[in-house]
């Protein structure tokens, strides 16, 4: 069975516009730093509560467009 995998590459380009890094984000979020490095550099899903959190931090708009892009194979 193939896994989904989702392509990140719009929150990090919204992390970068706003002068985000990995543990600057996982401290604003309460994200584990592991967790969301594993979930970014692997493409894994992220839990809905966590995707909330990181759109409010980072003020962005709808989950969409950062979470919900998958890669095409």
């Amino acid at each position: 069975m193939n896994k989904m995998v989702f392509d990140y590459s719009a929150l990090k380009g919204a992390m970068r516009s706003k002068g985000y890094t990995l543990e600057k984000l996982a401290a604003a979020t309460g994200i584990g730093m592991s967790t969301l490095a594993v979930h970014v550099s692997r493409g894994t899903p992220f839990r809905v509560d966590q995707a909330i959190g990181i759109c409010q931090v980072l003020s962005l708009e709808g989950l969409e467009p950062y979470f919900c892009v998958t890669k095409v194979r």
